[in-house]
C-alpha cells in the first residue's frame, strides 16, 4: 500500500470514528470552536465519496469493507437529504434522532472496516 493509501484509509477511519462519538465531536468543537462540526464532518465524507471511483482508493478496502462503506454512504445521503443543509451544531445536534442514527451507522461501518 502506498503512503497515500495508508493516509487516506486512516483519514476515513478517523472521520467515521469522530462521527460515531459524542466525546470526539465535543473535543473537536473545543479544539476549533469556530467550526460547525457536522458541516465539517459532512465535507470530509463528501471528499471521500469523490475518491470512490479511483482504483487506488478501491484497492485500500476489501469487498466487505467496500460494502460497509457504501451502506454508510447510503445512510449518510439519506440523513443529508432529510435534514437539508440546516444542521444544528455540537452539542445541540446530539438531541437530533437522525444524527444519533447516523452516529450508530458510522460506528457499524467503522467496526466493519477496522477489522
Amino acid at each position: 500500500m502506498t503512503q497515500l493509501q495508508i493516509n487516506t484509509k486512516r483519514q476515513v477511519q478517523d472521520t467515521l470514528e469522530t462521527l460515531s462519538s459524542e466525546k470526539l465531536q465535543l473535543s473537536y468543537k473545543k479544539a476549533v470552536p469556530f467550526v460547525h462540526i457536522p458541516n465539517e464532518l459532512a465535507a470530509q465524507w463528501d471528499n471521500y465519496k469523490s475518491l470512490r471511483g479511483r482504483s487506488w482508493y478501491r484497492e485500500i478496502w476489501t469487498d466487505i469493507e467496500l460494502i460497509a462503506l457504501k451502506e454508510f454512504e447510503n445512510d449518510f445521503n439519506q440523513w443529508s437529504k432529510n435534514l437539508g443543509k440546516k444542521w444544528a451544531d455540537v452539542p445541540s445536534i446530539f438531541d437530533n434522532k437522525s444524527w444519533q442514527e447516523l452516529m450508530k451507522s458510522s460506528q457499524k461501518c467503522l467496526n466493519s472496516i477496522s477489522g
